[in-house]
């Protein structure tokens, strides 16, 4: 259950004025109470780009209804995860099953995580050690991992900034988004490419 503002108008939040937030929330509510978005959501409502770190000078200017109904819905649930990172696990489905990492079955290729959570830290592992032995790799992913008290209060200050309420940045905990791709795209076979490129 992650909302990501990319998906809007396949969601068709956009198309009938509903409230992504609200909508995640009153689902979570309906099944386990557990609901997520990604960082860029609150973001975009700042128009700005990392670092989130420049000075915040309180206005006095109403908020708009959208910001609103996002408040509302956020202090619906007792905690949100927000997605800082997503990190992409290369790894067929037979071995990802056998790690446990995915499901009992590798039936949860999604995994959105608390970042101060173990299991963060095997995923995070995992995909290092399937990067590793790979023979080539196409696009290189960073795993320079961040402090997980240094991304809790980036979340806190990003939510401020958003939504001009402390109560709202309380409610919220940073979680890394890992990614089964079962079709190991950034592999490459060596022996394959070279055929086909001479």
């Amino acid at each position: 259950m992650n909302y990501t503002p990319a998906y809007d108008i396949e969601s068709c939040y956009c198309c009938f004025g509903n409230d992504p937030l609200a909508g995640l929330a009153k689902a979570a509510k309906r099944l386990n109470g557990k609901a997520s978005f990604m960082l860029d959501y609150m973001t975009d409502y700042l128009g700005e780009l990392e670092p989130y770190d420049t000075p915040f000078y309180h206005s006095q200017r109403p908020l708009c209804p959208s910001k609103e109904n996002d408040i509302a819905a956020l202090k619906s649930l007792p905690e949100w995860l927000v997605v800082v990172r997503l990190i992409v696990v290369h790894l067929d489905f037979a071995e990802a099953a056998t790690t446990g990492l995915f499901g009992h079955l590798g039936d949860e290729p999604v995994r959105v995580v608390d970042a101060a959570l173990p299991l963060a830290s095997q995923l995070y592992e995992l995909a290092e050690r399937c990067e590793r032995v790979a023979p080539a790799i196409t696009v290189a992913q960073d795993f320079e991992r961040m402090d997980v008290e240094d991304m809790d209060a980036m979340v806190k200050r990003v939510a401020f900034k958003a939504f001009q309420d402390c109560e709202v940045g309380e409610r919220l905990r940073p979680a890394i988004m890992f990614r089964l791709c079962t079709g190991v795209c950034n592999h490459i076979n060596l022996s394959e490419w070279w055929e086909v490129s001479v």
